[in-house]
């Protein structure tokens, strides 16, 4: 038995680079950006443009902007 996956489309700001990611269904914006390879406490994720909390369920077939946030003095 195989698992249900799903497709979303991902542009990382500011660099515009985008990227196709293959999730599980069911699969949180927590899961994306570890996927990503980014820190969780340093990391934005907006969907049609509003941020979405870590604990929100991935929509299949959606975009996602991930905005790694960078903080010094």
């Amino acid at each position: 038995m195989g698992f249900d996956s799903m497709k979303v489309f991902i542009t990382i700001v500011p660099t515009k680079q985008q990227t196709t990611l293959q999730l599980n269904d069911g699969s949180t914006i927590t899961e994306l950006i570890k996927h990503l390879q980014f820190k969780l406490h340093a990391t934005i994720v907006l969907h049609n443009n509003t941020p979405v909390p870590e604990d929100d369920l991935v929509v299949d077939g959606e975009e996602y902007l991930v905005i790694p946030v960078a903080s010094g003095g």
